[in-house]
């Protein structure tokens, strides 16, 4: 396969939304084979799309339940225990993110990024009845620099603390990730009635 080196000389670049059995098929393999999560499970509304182009497969997505609690989100964010459970459900992780390990193309990550996230929206929309407002994703900083993330306007907004949705035991045995948002409405606030988060004003911290 070769793909050219800048993104803007892909051609046919595209994003194909999994919705059939032969399509499941190819994120699948793909995702056994290359990424380091594998396919699954996913948990709760869940979509998956394909990076296609005419010089074939280049990788892949998945969207799937936010995390259930995340200590440094849920403080960014400021909602309360009601705010919480009333609009979890607006929150969408991106639970897969694959560029195939024979893909070296400049650029390109940051492109099916924009690509997905304009996407994303109206689909969930679609085949569920309501469309997310914010996207996390998160980011394992010993081995990627989440550059993609930066360069999209990701917010960098805290770490996990390496447990896991079924770490019941707080043996928090996953590593520790970057969390980062993206915010799909850019009225999210407003709409679930949280305030901006309270900075530290300038000399705070040192008693100034």
């Amino acid at each position: 396969m070769q793909v050219p080196t800048q993104a803007g000389d892909v051609q046919g670049l595209r994003l194909i939304k999994v919705d059939n059995l032969e399509l499941m098929r190819i994120w699948n393999e793909m995702m056994l084979r290359e990424h380091p999560q594998g396919a699954g499970p996913l948990v709760g509304c869940q979509l998956r799309y394909l990076i296609n182009s005419e010089h074939g497969w280049l990788g892949g997505f998945s969207f799937s339940a936010a995390a259930l609690n995340l200590r440094d989100r849920d403080q960014w964010m400021g909602w309360d225990t009601e705010q919480h459970r009333a609009h979890l459900h607006r929150v969408l992780g991106m639970s897969r993110f694959l560029l195939r390990t024979s893909v070296h193309c400049h650029n390109l990550a940051s492109c099916v990024f924009g690509m997905v996230l304009r996407q994303v929206g109206p689909d969930f929309e679609a085949q569920y009845g309501y469309r997310p407002w914010l996207v996390e994703s998160f980011v394992d900083t010993e081995h990627f620099l989440g550059t993609c993330y930066k360069a999209t306007n990701w917010i960098d907004i805290g770490q996990t603390q390496g447990r896991g949705r079924q770490d019941r035991e707080n043996k928090a045995a996953k590593s520790v990730k970057t969390i980062y948002v993206y915010a799909i409405e850019p009225q999210w606030r407003a709409k679930m009635g949280v305030a901006e988060p309270v900075r530290p004003q300038a000399g705070a911290r040192h008693g100034v």
